[in-house]
């Protein structure tokens, strides 16, 4: 079986686990694939799975959870806009304006210089929930981030 296949297992299998309300099993599993890929170094593999495991737990309305891995996914890939705005937008579902306010500023000064479409798209995510940063870039004087250049 190849490491993509394998990959592919892992997500199933969770998903399928998840989906029979074993939301513990799932995420041991997603866990401990975790921790041998982070020991073999395998961002791809870190990425996918914190990004699934934070979607499982979201549709259930465990942010808490979510946010854990989240954070493990901005931890592994620091400069992906996208996991910054996903951080930030469960911050804000927290009650944590503030800091949510910070790391979507934070994604949205990535995006603005990232040159993958997906970290694009966090400028127009982070433009529903804080217009301000947008209408600051399109006013000009300021970066996104509405701090001045």
């Amino acid at each position: 079986m190849s490491d993509i296949s394998k990959l592919k297992a892992v997500v199933k299998d969770s998903g399928e686990l998840s989906s029979a309300g074993r939301l513990d099993d799932a995420l041991n599993l997603i866990n401990v694939v975790m921790a041998d890929a982070e020991g073999r170094g395998e961002i791809m593999w870190l990425r996918t799975l914190s990004r699934h495991a934070s979607a499982m737990c979201r549709s259930l309305g465990n942010l808490t959870m979510a946010r854990h891995y989240i954070e493990r996914l901005v931890q592994c890939d620091p400069s992906s806009a996208m996991a910054r705005f996903a951080l930030a937008e469960i911050m804000l579902r927290q009650g944590e304006a503030e800091q949510a306010k910070a790391q979507a500023a934070e994604s949205y000064s990535l995006a603005l210089g990232s040159t993958d479409e997906v970290d694009k798209g966090a400028i127009e995510l982070i433009a529903r929930l804080w217009p301000e940063m947008a209408a600051v870039r399109r006013e000009g004087g300021q970066n996104g981030a509405g701090q001045s250049e």
